[in-house]
């Protein structure tokens, strides 16, 4: 999975306004991930993460449940990259003949996204036990 970033070298000299000169450039990259690394989530992730559990859940539901910690704006943002990173999953879920209305995105934690989520867990219980030792 490539992503883009930003290469930027410092130039000698001044530019007229007295700011340092620089070229950028995109360039593509590709992270590497050994045995010993995880993918980092957010903070909205892991609230995501601790919403969805092992149950299914729409967008609009984890922003109900979040009790104001997720809002409308971001939430489905939050759960694209996150199903882009293979931490969740989602199918849409027709309603019933009955019901009027749209169907729902439903979207559960993955295999590997349960995977991430205790280690990240483990690892914030590691860091909490090291700041209450004093390290």
């Amino acid at each position: 999975m490539g992503r883009d970033r930003r290469i930027c070298e410092a130039k000698d000299g001044l530019g007229p306004s007295g700011e340092g000169l620089a070229t950028c450039k995109s360039q593509s990259y590709t992270p590497a991930m050994d045995d010993a690394q995880f993918p980092r989530i957010s903070h909205k992730e892991a609230l995501i993460f601790d919403l969805l559990g092992s149950q299914e859940c729409y967008g609009l539901e984890l922003v109900r449940n979040s009790g104001g910690k997720l809002k409308r704006g971001t939430v489905y943002v939050t759960l694209q990259r996150m199903e882009e990173k293979g931490l969740i999953e989602s199918h849409v879920k027709e309603k019933p003949s009955t019901e009027s209305g749209i169907p729902r995105r439903m979207y559960r934690v993955t295999g590997h996204g349960a995977q991430v989520r205790q280690a990240y867990q483990a690892a914030v219980a590691v860091m909490a036990g090291a700041i209450g030792e004093g390290v």
